[in-house]
């Protein structure tokens, strides 16, 4: 189903994927007047741990270990594709942590929080800190000291936790963890001094993190497949065969920590598209020249009118005028004022 070269490209492009966006964001940081902050710096180090998880699949690719999936058994692959899944499962734990830990204190970075959302945002990165070393030690110590006994084929009469039974309850709370993390800064949003088309707006960036939510999701369903189907398949010739479920979990996994550390990084590289674009000026210039016009022809075949009163209602109909312009002006320059307010305040917002 997932063939080796693929499986290479993946474990090449999707780390280099973030390591853009990551760089995009640090280089944001350097060319404004908002230091480098811990969120910053945890990202970064999500960022270094999924590079490394990408290199060992593609050297469990190259060397046999992933993408043979229904292909028989060979011992000594099927050995270091248990030290191959050991070694990610470890090193997920901190990646998925630290992602989660930068949203969070991103949030604290932008918003000037109510002591309601600040005790929420404390649990929740406490709960988080929790959840990632509490699954980080049940992998470690899954066999006790003695590690080498799950690359050793029998872990049954070992005194061994379930492998697969902790990574289904870690990618079960991982998808949970998500949604608590994408829902948080969502009450300070409906309090925003703003109409709603441009809170969708916002809303719509924050939630560029159900990217990663949805490849969490497909991740759980691989996993949950896994936890559920035979753990071990034969061919006509009773030849031992590799699950079909085995690298899809591995794949999806370097899938979902790609898209949560480009989600991360994608609200804070907005400076950058409009210096480098000018999408919303354009726009903003053009929608106002265009209702300047309108309005110029509207007001070119109002009657003319003699006496005082007629007089006072040409005034009334130019002050209409004006006001339909700098209407227009406000309604398309509006975001850009906003985000121009933002980043003289330091990027926090009032809710």
């Amino acid at each position: 189903m997932y063939s080796p070269s693929g499986l290479v490209a993946a474990g090449i492009i999707l780390p280099l994927l973030g390591v853009f966006a990551v760089s995009l964001r640090f280089y944001v940081r350097s060319q404004s007047k908002h230091s480098v902050g811990i969120d910053d710096w945890m990202i970064l180090t999500a960022c270094i741990m999924v590079c490394g998880m990408g290199a060992i699949q593609v050297i469990a690719a190259e060397t046999g270990e992933l993408g043979r999936d229904m292909l028989p058994v060979v011992t000594a692959r099927a050995r270091r594709e248990a030290k191959f899944i050991y070694a990610v499962t470890i090193i997920e734990k901190f990646a998925y942590g630290c992602i989660k830990l930068s949203v969070c204190l991103f949030y604290r970075r932008i918003f000037s929080v109510s002591r309601r959302f600040l005790i929420v945002n404390n649990v929740v990165m406490a709960l988080i800190c929790c959840w990632a070393f509490a699954f980080f030690f049940a992998e470690v110590f899954l066999c006790g000291l003695h590690p080498g006994v799950l690359w050793s084929g029998n872990t049954t009469n070992q005194g061994c936790a379930s492998q697969l039974l902790v990574l289904l309850w870690f990618a079960i709370t991982d998808v949970l963890g998500d949604i608590a993390v994408l829902a948080m800064p969502y009450p300070c949003i409906v309090k925003l001094q703003m109409n709603k088309k441009e809170k969708l707006g916002i809303s719509g960036v924050f939630l560029l993190g159900t990217l990663a939510l949805a490849a969490g999701i497909t991740r759980l369903g691989f996993v949950a497949q896994n936890f559920t189907e035979p753990s071990i398949f034969y061919n006509a010739e009773g030849q031992i065969l590799n699950s079909p479920t085995t690298t899809a979990p591995f794949l999806f996994t370097i899938v979902e920590l790609s898209a949560g550390i480009v989600a991360a990084c994608l609200p804070t590289l907005a400076p950058l598209l409009r210096k480098t674009l000018g999408l919303s000026s354009m726009v903003a210039s053009f929608r106002h020249t265009r209702m300047f016009n309108r309005t110029k022809q509207q007001t070119n075949y109002l009657p003319s009118y003699q006496g005082n009163s007629s007089s006072g209602k040409r005034s009334d109909c130019n002050i209409l005028a004006v006001e339909e312009i700098h209407q227009a002006s406000r309604a398309t320059s509006g975001v850009s004022t906003r985000q121009e307010g933002l980043e003289r305040s330091g990027d926090e917002i009032i809710c």
